[in-house]
């Protein structure tokens, strides 16, 4: 016999009977590929079908195999087509096993898909060229804009796609309370969710099967999308209670018994059908299936892809012409049919050889095939059901969000009708001719290896003479270049170790090709953490990792080599106690096999691990990365977007520990992340207990990618073997949300996650260290107060700095027995999707405040508001209604749920102000849940809870009243919304005080009372103060109307006395020193003021416009404009009501239309950005920038018509050279000589990316706006939230003598101090004396090309002396300890130089010990000049704060009495103990002067400066 027949049994000497076959039981076993030369062989070709149990699939198989050892040995393929097929029985199956399609240099290959939506994530990524897919599974890949195109529609489903049921299910309303599986994203999905939508049953979906024994919701439908092999199993197991299915799926279940014990009266029985395809589409619900090919290779392959529509119009028209006759015969010279027949028993075992061709023919029958005429004319019916299918999609949850209502359009250009018009032009449409597929030879199919399974776990201790290659079931070469495939469902784990703790190790991955995301090679540093993983087929990897052994040693691993091999039960056994691990690797795959059938290529992986020197040692970085020793061990950190041990991968893969004090990550540097991306970042923060992170230029597809964060050490299970921490992240994002801003508990960790359809740009992380989540209540974002470094928010607002005014994440609420949650802030009037919030209430165990104490024995809730999502009609057209699992659960401290809340009905949704209460143990958890979309805004729900005891004893006044009649008065806690019920009788609550407390209480007051007398003198004398100025300030004459600044002057100062007075009166404050910058300073000298009434925000509307016209059109260039102009339009709708602008984008539906869509705008807002290529170094000059907008011939388009048309033009120039930013002349050469002088002289703003820079840039720009529109008041100032410029300078209260120190050979600082000085209204204190920088909050260092001159190189452009001289005062600085105000000069002037340029000039002493440590404010142009202004102001302010807060603490009163004993100035603040040794009003250098005597002779103006 042939040697694949005797593959099962090769150990046997019988079977080896020949030399021939000995040779090829020895291919199979060996781990290396052979020699080119050695004679392919076919039997790992046979070997799948040689497991056929019986019937035709044996006699397939063996023609199969029988064909493929006759098949000559082909030449190479050049160009190998990946085909995406399903197990259905349609004509087109005979191409396949045929090979029709192939010829010398081309093969096509077809790969085994699981389901549509598996497909739809291959063909996306680049995994498959081409793909049949049903057609919801096209829907939703179009709705999420997948980059594919329809070349062809191949049939309608007809009654080959059905819900089938076990006995005693007779029609849809015996389903509810039932267990349904099918496939996600499949048309069956569809068909499942239509059928129940239909008849009025509510549906809950899950991806997990439920366990076995337990019982579904008994009012409702359970659906459970599982892979059709895991609907088999399930249904064998008797988990489920039917499946909606199609092919050999449908077949085995109508054919298999149910495994489940049967209800009474029902006898086991193999399922039946309860509603087909074909029923639904009577319905309207109707279901086809295409052929899809993925937009890259259609635009290079054209001529392959109208090859290959001409074979599919021909098999459809060959068996329409055929019927069931001739070659597509169900007997005897049935050759297509027997095709067919091969192609779908590939897998599926079990078939008679007498009703086998019958069946495959019925099979054939079922579906419904449009002629290629029929598909050309209902064109727009093609597209009307793609998109009824997507929206029902959407509204059963299953899609984040659709296109625009201009939908029907948008699903029509998906479809590409060129390739079936080439078809009939070329005589398709008559079927096959003598050319027609061929039965023999048959084509190769790759089966799984007959190497031994691997070990499951296995050890390898690497050292000089054992390098191991790791290569399993590797397979033997085949004609077509390719071999046998790995086995499905099978995990492997290698520890790898050395021998000295120092050493590493580098894995080489040279080959890997797999099934992603389910077949992965993943790679484990020895503490457990996910260092890569690597999947896929459409790009190989040929990566490196490098990883170092630590002290660990494999004992102290085999925590994590259990965890990583727990799926399978193994035994982890350990090496000699002398082997240091150093990494793991894991090879997982999934229970199905692609199967290629064709001209196949190798599948799996081949690696190997050798020495790589020591810890101590430092790779080779390549040109993104360089090398980083922090952590004990040398490694490469890599550029933003790169990764990979020598930066080698262009996007993000595995975790990265970043141990500097500040940096920034992006998810790939080449414009769109991986498909299948799982990104990790352990950010210690340089061991700072916090990092400030900074999210922005989020692009990350809504409902599918996410990135979340974590604090505190937390690690999710998906990157860590070694994690035992529940997913509890406290943010996550996703879609194109706004930039965030968190602070987070070092260590922190964030996640970025990704599928395999659409991907964008990804994301930005910056962080920085910092010693808290915040330092006072400006940092909590206005909307909380900052407590002992951390933000308690208000009720609305979320996040570790209050940022947010939806809920996200986790928040812990503290100690609280009583409060309130909301799930938005009431200025938003819609809730997140795709979010799980989380509140834990962590309240204590017992209320000790009670006499006795009382323990807490469950909650009490009051709801109200309650606005949930609930179902309704979505598309009262197509008919469809939306479900929802919008909900709010309460969980007690053993995670057991106390109760949900939603409006899926009336039983489910709380009564409004009605208490509900619950019982179980605390802490308590309150989870909303959200789903994937909202069809319109929710404002979500408002709980007030209190705890409960026994006894009911603890209530509040309004929403938790007492009902005991004995207990009828709620008596509230001091200070607290909350009290305990109690007899009218009953002593005041200072009566259950504990004794200890009064006596602590009767104490204080008494040392209040001595505390009183000493001040009482000095209250005196300042009452006196105060009436004379009152008397003095009586005198004064009224101002006429011109002097409005000084009336206003004194209207502050008249609050200032009656604050004064006030303070005096009521709380009996010594105020003390009160003059400016005094840390006893009155209220209304520390800037207890508020805007002017024409200085308050303005709210900006923009006139309505009917539909189609809209208030700018935002012409830009993808390439380097489309994140600028998200942003913008983000912005725009943010501070304009009502505005309409145009962005293509969103808004384009044709191209044909841009010039159309110009002309109904009201302005054009033209981005102008470009792009430099990238230099070698830093230094060598910038050269070669272009504009990428004129030179996109859209923009031109846009241009013209604008011109054409007298539309408003609005110049926004980029400014980032990162993102898009080149000269303004390098634009105006570009662009075209008739356009010039109207497109330049417009408007022009220039655009930032920091914020307050771009607040500025935003009002500029609303205000052109506004004198485009010619709208009423447009010359009326414009005050945004936020802009710095629109609000009172900060005080800069410092007991410090000087304010800022600077130095005179810092050219360009004196010019900057007299313009902060004016900007602080002339509060600023600056010294240019050096001697004087001790009593300096600041030193102030103006930094351009010519700060240091070139300090130390041959280009020094300044006096050598004046250089050194700053040298010596930074260096001095710097020793000792003296905060940097550091300004960089970026404006329009020869000095500018960019930053790199500065530190290369700074010496090198200065940058090592730390110079550039603070980061430097810009100083841009007029008019963002003054906002630069303003942020120097700002960050001198905070640098005073933090002194005044250290010199108020324990360690600053030591200080002041050490002063005052020895007369010595100790800390540098110009003051001996508690008096100040200096006035800000005495001339520098001059003797300290005693403080001011306050005389009645005082003039008024000096009254109000010390009041």
């Amino acid at each position: 016999p042939p040697c694949w027949a005797l593959r099962r049994d090769l150990s046997t000497t019988a079977a080896l009977g020949s030399s021939r076959c000995v040779a090829r039981a020895d291919l199979y076993y060996r781990r290396a590929p052979l020699a080119a030369s050695l004679e392919p062989t076919s039997a790992t070709t046979a070997a799948r079908f040689s497991l056929a149990a019986s019937g035709m699939r044996r006699l397939a198989a063996a023609a199969l195999a029988a064909a493929a050892l006759l098949r000559p040995a082909s030449s190479e393929c050049s160009k190998h087509i990946r085909f995406g097929t399903f197990d259905e029985a349609n004509p087109y199956a005979a191409l396949a096993p045929s090979q029709w399609l192939d010829d010398d240099e081309v093969c096509w290959v077809y790969y085994r898909q699981l389901s549509g939506g598996r497909a739809v994530a291959h063909l996306d990524s680049g995994e498959l060229d081409v793909a049949m897919l049903g057609s919801t599974p096209y829907a939703t890949a179009v709705a999420r804009g997948a980059a594919l195109t329809a070349v062809a529609v191949l049939h309608n489903k007809g009654t080959a796609q059905a819900l089938v049921v076990r006995c005693a299910l007779h029609g849809p309303q015996d389903l509810r309370g039932t267990t349904i599986a099918t496939p996600r994203y499949s048309t069956t999905h569809y068909i499942l969710l239509a059928a129940l939508d239909e008849a009025g049953l509510d549906h809950v979906e899950t991806a997990e099967l439920p366990s076995a024994g337990a019982a579904a919701a008994a009012d409702r439908v359970t659906v459970v999308t599982i892979s059709p092999t895991e609907i088999e199993a399930a249904w064998s197991a008797g988990r489920i209670d039917g499946g909606a299915v199609w092919g050999n799926t449908l077949v085995n279940l109508t054919s298999a018994d149910w495994g489940g014990s049967p209800p009474s009266g029902c006898q086991p029985e193999p399922a039946h059908e309860m509603i087909t395809a074909e029923m639904l589409a009577l319905w309207g619900y109707e279901t086809l299936n295409v052929l899809a090919v993925r937009n890259a290779f259609l635009s290079r392959n054209e001529a392959l892809v109208e090859r290959l529509a001409a074979g599919i119009v021909r098999a459809n028209a060959d068996y329409r012409l055929a019927s069931e006759r001739g070659r597509w015969a169900a007997g005897p010279g049935g050759e297509y049919n027997s095709l067919v027949s091969a192609f779908v028993a590939l897998e599926a075992p079990g078939y008679d050889s007498n009703v086998t061709l019958a069946r495959v023919a019925d099979r054939v029958a079922k579906f419904e095939y449009p002629t290629a005429e029929q598909q050309l004319e209902e064109q727009s019916y093609l597209a009307a059901q793609i998109e009824k299918q997507a929206d029902f999609m959407f509204s059963q949850k299953v899609l984040a969000s659709i296109p625009n209502a201009s939908g029907t359009d948008v699903y029509a250009t998906y479809f590409n009708a060129s390739f079936l018009e080439a078809a009939l032009a070329a005589g398709a449409a008559s079927g096959f001719d003598s050319d027609g597929p061929r039965a023999s030879p048959l084509a190769p199919l790759q089966q799984e290896s007959v190497l031994t399974p691997c070990a499951g776990w296995a050890v390898e201790v690497v050292n000089a003479s054992h390098a191991p290659v790791l290569a399993p079931h590797w397979p033997p070469p085949h004609a077509g270049g390719g071999g046998g495939a790995y086995r499905t469902d099978e995990s492997c784990v290698w520890a790898v170790a050395v021998e000295e703790p120092t050493q590493c190790v580098e894995l080489r991955l040279p080959f890997l090709s797999s099934e992603p995301p389910h077949d992965v090679l993943e790679v484990f540093s020895s503490s457990g953490l996910l260092i890569s993983s690597f999947t896929g087929r459409a790009s190989p990897p040929n990566a490196t990792v490098r990883a170092c052994a630590n002290s660990t040693t494999l004992a102290g691993a085999a925590a994590v080599g259990t965890a990583l091999t727990a799926d399978r039960d193994l035994d982890v056994s350990l090496p000699e106690a002398g082997a240091f691990l150093a990494m793991f690797l894991r090879w997982s795959t999934d229970g199905h096999d692609e199967m290629q059938l064709g001209n196949y290529t190798a599948v799996g992986f081949r690696a190997s691990v050798s020495l790589e020197g020591d810890a101590s040692d430092c790779p080779s970085c390549g040109p993104h990365g360089v090398a980083d020793s922090a952590g004990g061990s040398c490694g490469c950190r890599c550029d933003a977007g790169y990764a990979g041990s020598s930066c080698e991968l262009e996007t993000c893969n595995g975790v990265v520990t970043r141990s500097e004090a500040e940096g920034a990550v992006r998810a790939t540097a080449v414009g769109r992340y991986d498909a299948y991306s799982r990104c990790g970042w352990l950010l210690t923060g340089g061991g700072a207990p916090f990092v400030a992170l900074n999210l922005s230029s989020i692009r990350l597809e809504l409902g599918f990618d996410e990135v979340r964060v974590y604090e505190g050490g937390v690690i999710p299970a998906s990157f860590s073997a070694a994690s035992t921490t529940s997913d509890d992240f406290l943010f996550s994002t996703f879609g194109s949300s706004p930039a965030a801003t968190l602070a987070v508990r070092t260590p922190a960790f964030v996640a970025f996650t990704s599928d395999g359809v659409w991907s964008g740009s990804g994301f930005e992380l910056a962080w920085s260290a910092q010693q808290a989540a915040c330092e006072t209540d400006a940092d909590c974002s206005g909307r909380g107060s900052c407590r002992d470094g951390e933000c308690r928010c208000d009720v609305g607002a979320y996040g570790p700095t209050c940022s947010f005014e939806k809920c996200v994440g986790l928040s812990t609420i503290e100690g609280a027995v009583a409060g309130m949650l909301q799930a938005i802030d009431d200025s938003q009037d819609d809730y997140l999707s795709s979010v799980a919030c989380r509140w834990e209430l962590a309240m204590p165990t017992t209320i000790e405040s009670l006499d006795p104490p009382l323990s807490v024995t469950g909650l009490r809730l009051n709801f109200s508001l309650f606005e949930l999502e609930e179902p309704q009609v979505t598309n009262p057209d197509l008919g469809i209604r939306s479900s929802t699992t919008d909900a709010v659960r309460v969980l007690d401290g053993n995670g057991t749920i106390l109760d949900t809340f939603s409006s899926t009905s009336n039983a489910n949704r709380p009564t409004m102000g009605e208490a509900i209460a619950l019982d179980g143990p605390p802490p308590f958890t309150l989870r909303f849940d959200t789903d994937i979309n909202n069809p319109r805004p929710y404002r979500g729900f408002r709980a007030f809870f209190l705890a409960a005891t026994k006894e009911e004893t603890l209530c509040h006044a309004e929403h938790f009243p007492c009902t005991d009649v004995e207990k009828p008065e709620c008596r509230l806690f001091a200070g607290e919304a909350h009290g305990y019920c109690t007899a009218k009788s009953s002593p005041p609550t200072s009566a259950l005080l504990p004794a200890s407390l009064a006596a602590t209480f009767a104490v204080l007051l008494l040392i209040g009372g001595l505390c009183c007398v000493v001040q009482r003198r000095r209250r005196r004398r300042l009452k006196g103060i105060i009436k004379e100025a009152e008397r003095e300030f009586a005198r004064w004459e009224p101002l006429p109307e011109e002097h409005r600044g000084a009336t206003a002057l004194r209207a502050q100062l008249t609050e200032s006395i009656l604050r004064v007075r006030s303070s005096l009166s009521f709380r009996g404050t010594d105020v003390g020193d009160s003059r400016p910058g005094s840390g006893n300073a009155s209220p209304a000298a520390r800037g207890v003021r508020s805007l002017p009434k024409r200085q308050r925000p303005r709210v900006v509307s923009a006139v309505g416009l009917p539909e189609e016209r809209y208030h700018c059109f935002l012409s830009h260039v993808w390439s380097s404009g489309q994140d600028q102009a998200r942003a913008l339009k983000g912005q725009l709708q943010r501070y304009v009501q009502n505005i309409q602008p145009f962005l293509d984008v969103d808004n384009l539906d044709d191209t044909a239309r841009l010039e159309e869509h110009v002309g109904n705008s009201e302005v054009v807002i033209v981005l102008l950005t470009g792009s430099t290529p990238a230099r070698s170094c830093p230094s060598s000059p910038p050269g070669g920038a272009r504009s990428d907008y004129f030179g996109s011939a859209n923009c031109l388009r846009e241009l013209h018509a604008a011109v054409a048309r007298s539309k408003p033009l609005l110049l926004v120039l980029e400014t980032d050279p990162t993102h898009g930013g080149v000269p303004l002349e390098v634009h105006r050469s570009a662009c075209p000589a008739e356009l010039r002088a109207k497109v330049f002289s417009a408007p022009l703003v220039t655009w930032h990316r920091l914020r307050p820079f771009q607040m500025c840039s935003m009002r500029l720009l609303i205000a052109e706006l506004l004198r485009a529109w010619k709208a009423p008041g447009a010359e009326r100032p414009i005050f945004l939230p936020g802009d710095l410029c629109r609000s009172p300078p900060p005080q800069l209260a410092t007991k410090r003598t000087w304010h800022l120190c600077y130095s005179r050979d810092n050219e360009g600082a004196a010019e900057l101090v007299a313009r902060l000085e004016r900007a602080s209204e002339q509060q600023l204190r600056a010294t240019a004396d050096a001697e004087q920088m001790r009593s300096s909050a600041a030193l102030l260092l103006y930094l351009d090309g010519a700060t240091f001159g070139g300090a130390g190189l041959p280009d020094r452009s300044k006096d050598g002396a004046a250089s050194e001289g700053l040298v010596r005062l930074v260096r001095r600085a710097l020793d000792d300890g003296i905060p940097m105000v550091l300004v960089h000069e970026q404006r329009s002037v020869p000095e500018a130089v960019s930053f790199d340029e500065i530190i290369r000039r700074t010496p090198a002493e200065l940058v090592s010990a730390g110079i550039y440590r603070p980061i430097a404010t810009p100083l841009l142009d007029e008019p963002h000049a003054a906002v630069a202004v303003r942020l120097v102001l700002n960050n001198l302010d905070l640098i005073c704060r933090r002194i005044e807060r250290h010199n108020s603490g324990v360690i600053g009163s030591l200080t002041a009495l050490a002063e005052s004993l020895t007369r010595i100035d100790m800390d540098g603040d110009g003051e001996i103990g508690n008096s100040p040794t200096r006035s800000s009003e005495h001339a520098p250098g001059s003797a300290p002067k005693p403080r001011l005597k306050w005389r009645r002779r005082t003039p008024p103006e000096k009254v109000a400066s010390c009041v």
